[in-house]
Order: structure tokens, then sequence, then C-alpha cells
């Protein structure tokens, strides 16, 4: 019985994801980043229910992409093949965030991350800990954060659930100066890496948007 519902349940995904795939595997960035390009085309040829939804997580990333950044990302890929390993490890980490996410909301945020990292705003070793802050919380927390912006108004005390639920990702602060100077302001409890990752995701309505942004996307591109 078991595995007649897996056979069915693949069989379903399997109309979903199986007419996109043709497109994934043209895209600019999958061409851009041989890695990504290459895992794609392993879930491809899978047929369980992890491979198709790997693919779709992919399949929003790559909607959530602007195709501007291509020459950046290209720039990017000629660091992966010159050896960088630096580059190699950032690469790593993209794959694996996506692999590892746990909501499909998160594919366009961690694609906001990367698009922040192909311009510029964020270094190498900030796109890590951002994507890993990413797979280390729930995406409502983390669009909670992206809508309080870069200049946060108010006090801690008012976001207190928000910033305990984020604090082991490095993106608030443990306010612990609450004890001696009273209560913060939010302010104070946002890192420079939340305020940083805030920016990336709330300049870019296809990662607060989520699915609905990214579906949009992607039947624009077909």
């Amino acid at each position: 019985m078991t595995r007649e519902i897996s056979s069915k349940l693949s069989e379903l995904s399997a109309d979903l994801i199986e007419p996109a795939l043709d497109a994934m595997i043209e895209n600019q960035f999958l061409k851009d980043i041989p890695a990504l390009g290459a895992a794609v085309k392993i879930a491809g040829i899978g047929k369980t229910i992890s491979d198709r939804i790997f693919l779709a997580k992919i399949q929003r990333f790559l909607a959530a992409l602007d195709p501007v950044l291509s020459p950046e990302a290209q720039r990017f890929s000629e660091e992966l093949e010159s050896g960088e390993a630096d580059a190699s490890r950032t690469a790593e980490n993209l794959l694996l965030a996506i692999d590892l996410a746990d909501d499909l909301k998160k594919a366009p945020i961690i694609a906001a991350l990367f698009q922040a990292f192909l311009r510029g705003d964020v270094n190498k070793s900030e796109f890590r800990r951002m994507v890993a802050a990413v797979n280390a919380a729930v995406v409502e927390d983390l669009l909670e954060l992206a809508a309080i912006g870069t200049k946060p108004i108010g006090t801690a005390e008012e976001h207190t659930t928000l910033i305990d639920a984020l604090r082991h990702t490095g993106l608030t602060d443990t306010a612990l100066n609450i004890v001696t100077h009273g209560v913060p302001d939010l302010e104070e409890t946002i890192t420079p890496l939340g305020r940083a990752f805030a920016s990336a995701i709330s300049s870019d309505h296809r990662a607060t948007q989520g699915d609905s942004a990214s579906s949009h996307n992607h039947s624009n591109t077909q």
C-alpha cells in the first residue's frame, strides 16, 4: 500500500516537474554554474520524490533570478574554473542550501541572497552564513525580519518572539543589554548580518512574495 501511494505521488510530481525540465537545463544560470546544472541533470534522471522536490526547489530558485545578472554569474563561474577554493566552497554551499531547504518558499530567498552576492553587496563568507541561517530558521520568521527592513523602528520588546527565534542563526542579537540598559531599540538586536540579509531580501519582491511570484516569473520565461 505504501509503495502504491509513493508511486502515485511520484507520478503526480513528475507531471508537475517534467514539462519544465528541458527549460531548466537550458537556463543560462545553470550553464554559468556547472555544479547546479549537473545536479539538475542527475535529479532529472531520478524518479524518486526527493528528486522531484529538489527540481521544484531549483525551478523556484531559477525563476527568482534576474537574467541581467548573468554576466556576474559568468565571472563567478570563471573563479570556479580557475580552481579558487573559496569560490568552490561557496558554490557547494549554494547547492546544499537549495537541497536542504525544508520549504519551497526558501528557494526564492536563497536566490535573492545569491543575487546580492553576485552584485557584490555581500561577500562569500557572508553569503555562506546567510544561507546557513535560512535553513536554520522558519521561513515566516525570515520574511518577518525582511519586512522590518534595514532601518528598524521601535523597541526589541515588540519583537521578542522573532528575536528569540532567530538569535541562533546570527541574524539577531541575544539582547543581553536589556538587564543593564533597559529595553534596547529593535535596531540594537538585529546584527549587521541580519541587516544585510534584510536588505537583500526586502529589495527583491520575488523573495518576499514566495511561490506566487516565482510561479508567475517561471510562466513568463516559458
